[in-house]
Order: C-alpha cells, then structure tokens, then sequence
C-alpha cells in the first residue's frame, strides 16, 4: 500500500509541479493539486526561492480499498507518523526539513504533512486540536484476567456504540491479520480490534504464521475466536457514509483461538 503513496507523490513531482502560473499573486508558497490518484487527492504547497522553506503535503482519502486502508492508519497517531515520514523520500532535492506538525481531519478524511516553516501565508494554518484518543501503554495498564467464562458477541455486536461491556470478559469471530511486530489487527461487522500482545502462544504463532498478510487474512484459516476485556472504544469515519468503530481491549492484549483448529 505504501508504494501507492510514494508513487502519487512521485507523480506529482514528474508532472513539474512548481509552475508559476500555480502561484496567486502575494502568496509566499505555491502549491500544485494532483486529483484521483489510487488512495484519494493530494496537494502540494512550498515556499518560492528566497522565502523560509517549508513545505506542505495534504492527502484527503478517497473511498477506494486503498483509500479508506490509509484513512485508517491516519487515525491513529503510529499510522500519521508513519503516512508523513515517507514525504521525505520522494522530496531529496530539497529536505532536510524537518517535521513541524501533523494534523488529522476527520470530518474531512483528511491528513496534512508540515515539514519546515508552514507558517506563512500560502500554507493551510490548521488550529492545534486534540489528537483522537489512543490506547493506553500496556505498562500502564494492569494485565487482564482472560480466565472464566466470556460474554459471546457478534462481530455486528461490538460495532456498538456503548460502554456497557466496560470491564466484561468477551468472546467475538474475526478475521486477524499479523499487521507488524507487536500490532495484530482483527476485522468484522463494522469493528476493528487492534491488539499488541496475543497471550496465547498457539494463536500468536498461528497468526504470525499464515496469517501476515492482508490476502492471507481474508482465508479461512485466519478466522479466530478473540478473548478479550473490554477497555473502550473509539469511532473513526472511513467515508462520507460509514464509520468503523475500534475496540480497545484493557491492555491492549487478548487471546486467539483459530477457529479451523477446532481446539480451546
């Protein structure tokens, strides 16, 4: 997926995207527009010759496959780091900038990139706002006891938007997929289950094994029975017309059972 990120921005770059004619009159920073690429439309803006340099990327995500897989990486804060820090490598000529802000626009589907000095006229100026909630760290969680009988919900169950499974033992069916060192991510009925340590050694070798890409989740053999406390949840807009809630286990971990192994 990244490489569809790369290579719009490479694209852009190819397309000579620093024509003066892309410039208002007065603006300190000109800016070029590349629309319909793989995961949504892009702009560009940089300070002329002469000016503080600075440059700005914003991304609004489309509703494609790839768009809304990258609108859900933005909304979390790992996932804009990673979006923004691979600006850098298409712009070589010009960076060493460094990275200045990151600002993530729900309502609008949108991810916006500061590297230098933005703060000038010809750049958005976004207001600072508070980043969506994160997970807290696992060390500042106490470890949850996954022992004793769960509450059993449809996947369609816990896209609900409620508190009152707060604390409860629960039992759900996805679909995991072994995302990156410490990031198993679990997917079904309008939910997303983002887990850092699978405490069950068959499930977390089972998922590491056949289950590390995205085509191999959609397997049978990467279907599993999650087990899991219930922290809290989080809503993410994925398009204009949907939203994905993310439920967060108390200490970000939980146990997986292969549903095609038949055993637990």
């Amino acid at each position: 997926m990244n490489r569809c990120l790369v290579g719009s921005l490479a694209f852009v770059l190819s397309a000579g995207w620093l024509p003066s004619s892309a410039l208002a009159q007065g603006e300190s920073a000109f800016c070029r527009t590349l629309e319909g690429t793989q995961i949504g439309d892009m702009k560009m803006c940089a300070s002329r010759d002469g000016a503080p340099k600075g440059l700005q990327v914003q991304i609004a995500f489309g509703d494609t496959g790839a768009g809304r897989t990258f609108a859900e990486d933005a909304a979390t804060e790992k996932g804009r780091k990673s979006l923004c820090a691979m600006v850098p490598e298409v712009f070589k000529q010009d960076l060493g900038l460094p990275s200045t802000g990151i600002h993530w626009l729900p309502k609008t589907n949108r991810l916006i990139c500061n590297f230098g000095d933005t703060n000038q006229p010809g750049f958005e100026q976004v207001v600072a706002q508070s980043p969506p909630p994160e997970p807290q760290k696992k060390s500042e969680q106490a470890m949850p006891d996954l022992t004793g009988p769960a509450k059993k919900l449809l996947a369609r169950d816990l896209a609900a938007q409620t508190s009152k499974w707060d604390g409860q033992r629960i039992e759900t069916t996805m679909s995991c997929f072994y995302a990156d060192r410490n990031d198993y991510r679990c997917i079904g009925g309008g939910t997303r289950i983002d887990v850092s340590r699978v405490a069950n050694a068959e499930g977390r070798q089972w998922v590491e094994d056949r289950c590390d890409t995205l085509s191999k989740s959609t397997s049978r053999a990467c279907n599993f029975r999650i087990v899991f406390v219930y922290g809290r949840y989080t809503t993410h807009r994925v398009s204009d017309r949907s939203e994905i809630t993310l439920v967060l286990p108390v200490g970000e971990v939980a146990e997986l059972y292969p549903v095609s192994s038949g055993r637990r």
